[in-house]
């Protein structure tokens, strides 16, 4: 703790900035509380892969908070650091930890999106909800470890905050090192991951193109004409159906032909009903059938693509917020370490502390963009809220559905109905 005068300092400045802290902390504290309550309020089923990761970067952000930014502002408003040398330590060394777990984190969910999205084959081994705990582990093990050199090198204590006691060699080796491990690693595999991704997303929804799948299908299938010819020669060798193929052939005569031939009108009638029940048959070519489910499936499937890529951009969003809050500070403070190793003094308060307010609004900006950007994080925020109100309405109106019994279930026997709808309900 510094021995000094410290006194409170209001100027417009110090008002100002302590005005932003603070905003930064309550939208940080409650935006994060509210990421972490509708993520554990979930059901263990119901909770994705990501809303893992993303459960431990609320976490992240929330620790950093509520560690860094009281401190902060005391610093600023007394123009000194009141508290002991410990929570210098604790301070300086639970901000890098809070930042390094939320840009591995980001990469994780990096990681995770391009495997469900490039590779969805394989994403199906590991990607499970038990790998996703030991892979959060990993990341805060890492987090702890990496930063374990600031824990004993920030025991100089000066008038305006605690500083380091290793030299500015040390200090800019060190500066170096984090600058690369929790930035440019972190960073490069978002941007290389996400590329993959985008590129991914583009190539399937530009190639899902209706004229290329009707195509297709035409050389998959046989026309109609082909079915018909094929369906008609075949009932042509079933005795039973030769008078069906009597009213076929009747139809292919000319009308001199027809003239010519001396039919009973009631046979007449029975055969001009039986031609048409039939071409409504040929009409019905499983062709049709097939186009509208690969119809379906080509519309359902270009819902998925498209939901995949909200999904993604409200992760890239994540990742540029991430990259504009900390780019800057990162080389500001190398560029401070540069200069002190080489015998200047580039300090400047209020260029630090513009820097340490952008640092700040990283930890408030993700619930914010998940908000804004994501529909289904809205309706899990509103359904969280009214779940005690409306829970017992909800179970007390959902019906009991009973599975049938062995007796009441139909054989499994695999059967081919074909429905077929005659005109004026006459059936052959």
């Amino acid at each position: 703790m510094y021995n000094g005068a410290c006194s409170m300092i209001l100027t417009p400045y110090s008002i100002f900035i302590s005005f932003i802290y603070v905003t930064c902390l309550i939208l940080s504290l409650i935006g994060n509380a509210i990421v972490i309550l509708t993520i554990l309020g979930k059901r263990h089923r119901s909770r994705s892969i990501t809303n893992f990761y993303l459960l431990n970067l609320a976490f992240a952000d929330l620790l950093r908070s509520i560690i860094c930014i009281p401190s902060t502002l005391l610093s600023e408003l007394t123009q000194c650091w009141i508290l002991s040398s410990l929570m210098c330590k604790i301070v300086a060394f639970l901000q890098p930890v809070g930042v390094c777990a939320s840009a591995y984190t980001l990469a994780v969910i990096a990681v995770e999106r391009y495997y469900a999205i490039c590779r969805p084959l394989e994403s199906r081994k590991w990607q499970t909800k038990k790998r996703a705990l030991v892979t959060i582990s990993v990341v805060w093990l890492f987090s702890f470890s990496a930063n374990i050199a600031s824990l004993f090198s920030y025991e100089k204590i000066t008038k305006f905050t605690c500083d380091s006691s290793r030299g500015p060699t040390f200090d800019f080796v060190y500066q170096l090192y984090i600058t690369f491990a929790l930035l440019f690693v972190p960073l490069a595999l978002m941007i290389s991951l996400y590329g993959n991704v985008i590129f991914t997303l583009n190539t399937a929804i530009n190639n899902d193109n209706p004229t290329l799948e009707q195509h297709l299908i035409e050389k998959t299938l046989p026309s109609r004409a082909s079915f018909s010819d094929w369906f008609s020669t075949t009932i042509n060798r079933v005795p039973s159906m030769k008078l069906m193929s009597k009213s076929v052939n009747f139809s292919r005569l000319t009308v001199k032909e027809k003239n010519s031939l001396s039919i009973p009108r009631a046979v007449s009638a029975r055969a001009s009903r039986r031609q048409s029940s039939f071409s409504s048959f040929l009409n019905f070519s499983p062709r049709n059938s097939f186009d509208s489910s690969m119809l379906l499936r080509s519309t359902n499937q270009e819902k998925i693509l498209i939901a995949k890529k909200k999904v993604t951009r409200m992760l890239i969003t994540l990742v540029i917020v991430f990259a504009l809050c900390w780019v800057p500070s990162y080389m500001y403070w190398l560029i401070i370490r540069m200069a002190d190793l080489m015998g200047n003094n580039l300090w400047s308060s209020s260029i630090n502390a513009s820097l340490t307010v952008l640092t700040y609004v990283s930890s408030m900006a993700n619930p914010i963009t998940y908000c804004f950007m994501n529909k289904s994080f809205r309706a899990s925020v509103l359904a969280f809220f009214r779940k005690n109100q409306n829970h017992a309405t909800r179970c007390s109106a959902m019906p009991i559905r009973r599975s049938p019994s062995p007796k009441e279930s139909p054989p499994n026997i695999p059967a081919i109905k074909i429905d077929l709808v005659l005109e004026n309900s006459v059936q052959i």
